[in-house]
C-alpha cells in the first residue's frame, strides 16, 4: 500500500509531491502534538490528585493538632481551675477562720474594755467618796485638836456616839482603796461602790454627831459658869488629863491605771482599723455568698465547653483592651456589658450567651472581676499607663452592675490586703507558706517569690486601684461609684498603722504618685498638713524599718520633688475627661 502511494506520488508532478509531503508532515506533527498534549494533561491530572491528597492529609494533621492543643488547653485549664479552687477554698477557710477569730477577739476586747470602763467608773466613784471622806475626816480632826477633851464631850453629851468609829471608819475606807490597786483593780464591783457610799455616809453622820456633841458640851459649860458664885471664882479647877486619840492617816491613795500599758485592742489596731475591719468582713462575706450562687455551674464537669466559652468571652476583650482609640474601648465595653446583661456576644466567630445557664451571669461577673485584678498584677505592673484604660471600663461596668464592684473589691482585698489597709498578722501554728499566701505572695515549686517580684506585682494592683479612684466612667455616667473619698479614707487609715518592711513605703509612693495631684486639688490645705505629718512623723518610722530595696528611697525622692515644686505631677496615661 505504501509502495503504491509512493508510486502514485512519483507519478505526480514535483510541486504536488511536495505539497502532499508537507500535508503528511503537518498531519504527523499534529498527531504528535495531540499525543504530547494528552501526556501533559494526564500529568497535570496526576499532579492535581496528588496535591489534593497531600492537602487533605495536611489539613487532617492540622485539625488533629488543633484538637490535641485544644484538649491540652482544656486539661491545663481544668488543672489550673482545680488548683485555684483548692487555693481559693483554703484561703476562704483561712480567711473565715481569721475573721471569726478576729471578731471573737474583738468582742472579747470590747467586753474587756466595757468591764474596764465599768471598773474605772466604779473607781472614780470610790475616789469621789474617798475625797469626801477625807474632807469630813479633816473637819473631825479640827474638832479633836481645837476643842475640849473628847472624853469629857462623850461623857457629858446626850448623843449616842460610837467611839470605835474613830478606828473602824478609816480601816473600812482603806480596805476598799486597797482593792483599787492595779493588781486587783478588776475585782472592784458595784458592791464596793455601795460600801464606799456607806462609809462616806457614816463619816458624815459621825462628823455631824460630834459637832452636835461639842455644841451641847459648850452650852453646858457656859450654863455652869453662869451659876458659879463670885467668891469662889478664883478657885483653881484641876484639868483632867486629855486622852490622846491618834488621828488616822489621810494618805490613802487610789493607784491609777498605767497609761503606758498597751491594751490588746491597741495591738490589733496596729494591723487594721476597726472600721476597716468591719468593711473588710462585709465585703468578704458578700463574696462568699455570691460565689455560692454559681457553685453548681463552677463544679459541673459536664459543662466544660460552656464554661470555656464564657472564659473566652471575658479573656479576649479584656486582654485586647487598650487606650488606642475611643471606638476600641467602647467595643470592648459593649461586649462585656452585653455578656453580663445576658445578651448574645460574638467572640471568635462564635455566639456566646451567659444566660443559657441560670448561674452563667454570676459566674461571668466573678470571673471578670478577678480578671481585672489579675490584669493589675500582670499588665499594669509592666505598663502603668494601661491602668487608666482599665479603670474607666471598670467604673462604667460598676455603675451598670453594682455586684460586680463588690466582687471586684473582694478580689482586690484578697490579692492585695494592703488596700483595706490590713497588715495580716501571723497566727499561732500557721505555716510560713499559708501566711505568705495571705499576704499576697506567690509560691513556685514550694519556693516563695523574690521580694522585688512581689513588690512589682503589688505595685500593679495598687496602681490599678488608685487609678479607679481618680478616673471617670464613660460619657453619660456622671457619677463614679468609687471615688477619691475612698482614697482619703485609705490614707487616713494607712497612716495610723505601724509601717511594715518595703510594702508600706511602696503603697504610699504609688498612692501619691497616682492620686497625689488629685488629692491636692480636692483637699488643698488639709492634704498639705497630712503631707507635713508624713514628712515629719511617718517617714522617720518608715526609715526605722529595715528594707530590702529602695522603697523608702523612692518615696523620699517623690516627697523631695514635691517640696521643690509644691505639686504632684499627673501620672502618664491619665485622662481628666471621659474619653469614650
Amino acid at each position: 500500500m505504501v509502495n503504491s502511494d509512493v508510486n502514485n506520488v512519483n507519478k505526480l508532478p514535483s510541486r504536488e509531491f511536495w505539497k502532499i509531503m508537507d500535508l503528511q508532515r503537518q498531519d504527523k506533527l499534529l498527531r504528535d502534538l495531540n499525543r504530547r498534549l494528552q501526556v501533559f494533561k494526564q500529568f497535570d491530572k496526576s499532579q492535581l490528585e496528588q496535591s489534593q491528597e497531600k492537602w487533605l492529609k495536611t489539613k487532617q494533621n492540622i485539625l488533629q493538632d488543633v484538637e490535641k492543643n485544644e484538649a491540652n488547653v482544656l486539661q491545663a485549664n481544668e488543672q489550673f481551675e482545680a488548683t485555684q479552687s483548692a487555693q481559693d477554698a483554703l484561703f476562704k477557710q483561712q480567711t473565715q477562720s481569721a475573721i471569726s477569730r478576729i471578731k471573737a477577739r474583738q468582742e472579747q476586747l470590747r467586753e474587756k474594755e466595757r468591764l474596764k470602763k465599768k471598773v474605772l467608773e466604779n473607781v472614780n466613784q470610790i475616789r469621789a467618796n474617798q475625797a469626801k471622806f477625807n474632807s469630813e475626816w479633816l473637819e473631825i480632826s479640827k474638832l479633836l485638836k481645837g476643842g475640849p477633851c473628847i472624853t469629857n464631850v462623850l461623857v457629858k453629851s446626850s448623843k449616842k456616839i460610837d467611839a470605835d468609829l474613830f478606828q473602824t471608819l478609816p480601816n473600812e475606807m482603806a480596805s476598799i482603796i486597797e482593792k483599787c490597786k492595779i493588781k486587783n483593780g478588776s475585782a472592784i464591783d458595784i458592791s464596793d461602790v455601795q460600801k464606799s457610799d456607806e462609809v462616806k455616809s457614816k463619816v458624815i453622820k459621825f462628823r455631824e454627831l460630834l459637832q452636835e456633841a461639842y455644841a451641847e458640851y459648850d452650852n453646858n459649860i457656859q450654863a455652869t459658869k453662869a451659876n458659879v458664885p463670885s467668891n469662889i471664882s478664883g478657885i483653881e479647877v484641876s484639868k483632867n488629863s486629855v486622852q490622846t486619840i491618834n488621828e488616822p492617816e489621810l494618805n490613802l491613795k487610789i493607784v491609777e491605771c498605767s497609761e503606758s500599758q498597751t491594751s490588746d485592742l491597741e495591738k490589733l489596731s496596729k494591723c487594721i482599723d476597726m472600721g476597716d475591719l468591719q468593711i473588710y468582713a462585709e465585703i468578704m462575706d458578700f463574696h462568699d455568698i455570691f460565689r455560692q450562687s454559681f457553685a453548681q455551674l463552677e463544679y459541673d464537669s459536664t459543662l466544660k465547653t460552656f464554661k470555656f466559652d464564657l472564659k473566652k468571652a471575658i479573656n479576649i476583650p479584656v486582654n485586647s483592651l487598650s487606650g488606642v482609640t475611643s471606638d476600641h474601648i467602647m467595643d470592648k465595653y459593649q461586649k462585656l456589658h452585653r455578656l453580663l446583661s445576658g445578651q448574645t456576644v460574638l467572640i471568635a466567630d462564635k455566639q456566646i450567651n451567659a444566660s443559657k445557664h441560670p448561674q452563667g451571669i454570676a459566674f461571668c461577673t466573678d470571673l471578670l472581676a478577678k480578671k481585672f485584678v489579675i490584669q493589675g498584677d500582670l499588665m499594669v505592673s509592666s505598663n502603668p499607663e494601661s491602668a487608666f484604660c482599665y479603670a474607666s471600663v471598670i467604673l462604667s461596668l460598676w455603675n451598670d452592675f453594682p455586684n460586680f464592684g463588690k466582687v471586684l473589691l473582694a478580689y482586690f482585698y484578697k490579692f492585695c490586703p494592703y488596700l483595706v489597709p490590713y497588715y495580716i498578722p501571723k497566727e499561732m501554728g500557721e505555716s510560713d507558706e499559708d501566711y505568705y499566701l495571705k499576704l499576697g505572695y506567690q509560691y513556685n515549686d514550694g519556693e516563695v517569690e523574690k521580694q522585688d517580684k512581689f513588690l512589682k506585682r503589688m505595685t500593679g494592683i495598687l496602681k490599678l486601684y488608685f487609678a479607679i479612684l481618680i478616673s471617670k466612667p464613660k460619657r453619660g455616667q456622671n457619677i463614679s461609684p468609687h471615688n477619691l473619698k475612698n482614697g482619703w479614707r485609705w490614707l487616713a487609715s494607712f497612716l495610723k498603722l505601724e509601717p511594715q518592711i518595703d510594702i508600706t513605703a511602696t503603697a504610699l509612693h504609688v498612692f501619691l504618685e497616682t492620686a497625689g495631684f488629685e488629692m491636692e486639688n480636692r483637699y488643698g490645705t488639709v492634704f498639705h498638713k497630712v503631707l507635713k505629718c508624713i514628712l515629719q512623723i511617718f517617714m522617720p518610722k518608715c526609715q526605722q524599718v529595715q528594707c530590702t530595696g529602695g522603697a523608702v528611697t523612692r518615696l523620699e525622692l517623690l516627697l523631695t520633688e514635691y517640696l521643690k515644686t509644691k505639686k504632684f505631677q499627673k501620672p502618664h496615661g491619665f485622662m481628666d475627661y471621659a474619653m469614650w
